[in-house]
């Protein structure tokens, strides 16, 4: 991880551990503000959303325009729908952690917001690989319009699919928490 994403964390999780332990000088404050800056990260990225789904309806609309035949090809139909499944998994959990962030604030137990941020920072990251299923789309684009015969490698997801298992498992520890 960058620093700029590893000293804010340690920071939060610094806060978390004395607020924790029950030092006078970390009080509730500032785990509502921990709360409310997880909860602002997440509204900023929701920009990156709506330009990721955005690139996939403009994708879809050139590729119509070009080669019809890249539409009804079996690699671009696979990774048009696990762009938008991981697309909309994103905005599924980012909305389980505005929920989780509002319980929080409610019932005043902070014990979780390490987690929480964690799993904000690697929402983030899925949102920003998506770039691997934009470059495989363009791939076949050009396989399929070129002149010329062309067989591009596809990008490895192991990377990708390593993230979605964490983001799962922090997801399903939340869910153990909450009930």
């Amino acid at each position: 991880m960058e620093d700029n994403i590893l000293k804010p964390l340690n920071s939060i999780i610094y806060y978390i551990d004395e607020y924790k332990k029950g030092n006078p000088d970390v009080d509730e404050s500032v785990m509502i503000m921990i709360a409310k800056e997880t909860k602002g990260f997440i509204k900023h990225n929701k920009m990156w959303f709506i330009y990721h789904k955005l690139l996939m309806s403009y994708i879809k609309l050139r590729i119509a325009l070009v080669s019809y035949e890249t539409i009804n090809d079996e690699r671009f139909i696979d990774n048009s729908n696990n762009y938008l499944l991981d697309l909309y998994m994103y905005l599924e959990y980012t909305n389980f952690i505005k929920d989780y962030i509002n319980q929080c604030l409610k019932n005043k137990e902070y014990d979780n917001l390490d987690d929480v941020y964690i799993l904000v920072i690697k929402l983030d990251e899925l949102l920003k690989s998506l770039n691997l299923y934009t470059d495989d789309i363009y791939k076949i684009l050009n396989e399929n319009t070129a002149s010329y015969t062309a067989i591009y490698p596809k990008n490895d997801y192991t990377e990708l699919n390593n993230k979605k298992a964490e983001i799962e498992a922090i997801i399903k520890k939340l869910k153990k928490e909450t009930e």
